[in-house]
C-alpha cells in the first residue's frame, strides 16, 4: 500500500487517503486496512469510517497519537495488495418498484438516456452493486458499479422531497434515500426495505463492504413487502446471504 497517506485529523483522530477516484481496488485496500486496524488495535480505535478512498480513524484519547499514526505507517503500509474485502462479504438482494408511481423521473431520465423503461430497469437491476460507504443521511448508501449506459448528471434543480426509499442514480452511482429529504438524484424507484433503524444494532441495515442487487417488483408486491414490515412480519434474512 505504497500510494496511502496518512495524516491527522483533529485532535484525537487519524485520516487515510487513496488516490481520490471511485475504484473497486482502491476500496478493498481501505477495507482490508479496517479489518487490520480492528484486529491489531482494539484498545487504541474508537471508530472507523471508511468511504471509497479514505478511512478516518477516531482513536481513544488516552494513547499517543504520534506513536500510533508512527506504528501505523509502518505496518499497513506493508500489507499485501487486497483481492477482495474479508470484512463482510455480504449480498443483499432488495426488492424496487420501478413503476412511475414510485420513479417520478423514470420516463424522463429513460429519454435522457436514449433508452426504453425496460432496459432502464434491466440495466439497473443487472449489476451487483458495491456499498462504498454510508453518508449525506443515516443509512444513506453510496453504491458503485452503475453501468455507464446510466451515467447521469444530477438534477440541476434538487427536488424539495424526496420519499423514504426511494432508488436514485446520479453521475456514476445509485443509492437509496432512507428518510424524506430533499435530493439531487433521479429517482426511477421505490425499495420498501427500512435501511435506517435508531435503535437497532447496527442501525444501518447496509455496511462499506456489503454487496447489494436490485430486483423488480411490481406495485402490488411492493405493497405486500410494506404491510408486512408494518405487521412485524417480514423476514429480513431472506435479504441477504454470506459469501
Amino acid at each position: 500500500m505504497k500510494r496511502v497517506e496518512i495524516k491527522k485529523w483533529g485532535a484525537h483522530g487519524l485520516l487515510l487517503q487513496w488516490p481520490a477516484k471511485i475504484s473497486l481496488g482502491i476500496h478493498r485496500e481501505v477495507m482490508q486496512t479496517v479489518d487490520f486496524v480492528n484486529s491489531q488495535f482494539p484498545e487504541a480505535v474508537r471508530e472507523l469510517v471508511p468511504t471509497y478512498h479514505e478511512l478516518a480513524i477516531y482513536c481513544n484519547p488516552e494513547i499517543n497519537l504520534d506513536s500510533f499514526r508512527k506504528k501505523l505507517v509502518e505496518e499497513v503500509m506493508t500489507l499485501p495488495k487486497a483481492e477482495k474485502s474479508g470484512s463482510s462479504l455480504r449480498l443483499f438482494t432488495l426488492p424496487v418498484c420501478y413503476a412511475e408511481t414510485h420513479g417520478p423521473d423514470m420516463k424522463g431520465v429513460a429519454a435522457a438516456l436514449n433508452i426504453s423503461v425496460s432496459q432502464l430497469i434491466a440495466h439497473h437491476t443487472a449489476p451487483s452493486y458495491w456499498v462504498y460507504g454510508l453518508g449525506f443521511l443515516p443509512g444513506f448508501p453510496y453504491l458503485g458499479g452503475l453501468p455507464d449506459v446510466l451515467s447521469l448528471p444530477r438534477k440541476e434543480t434538487p427536488s424539495a422531497i424526496v420519499a423514504p426509499g426511494s432508488v436514485g442514480i446520479g453521475g456514476q452511482q445509485t443509492g437509496i434515500y432512507p428518510s424524506e429529504s430533499p435530493g439531487g438524484w433521479h429517482i426511477i424507484g421505490n425499495c420498501p426495505i427500512p435501511l435506517f433503524n435508531a435503535v437497532s444494532t447496527p442501525p444501518a441495515l447496509l455496511q462499506a463492504g456489503d454487496r447489494v442487487r436490485f430486483n423488480a417488483v411490481s406495485s402490488e408486491e411492493w405493497q405486500e413487502i410494506t404491510t408486512a414490515i408494518e405487521e412485524n412480519t417480514f423476514h429480513f434474512e431472506t435479504l441477504f446471504h454470506h459469501g
